[in-house]
């Protein structure tokens, strides 16, 4: 039981950082279209 909930903590972890990584791809992406925009 303990290692399901170290298993779901490192999917959790995993998941999060993917989402973070997106959106700063994203994040940079709506930046250069501002700065080349302004």
């Amino acid at each position: 039981m303990k290692d399901l909930g170290r298993w779901f903590q490192q999917m959790l972890v995993c998941s999060f950082g993917i989402k973070l990584f997106r959106f700063k791809k994203l994040m940079v992406k709506i930046y250069n279209i501002v700065r080349i925009g302004i």
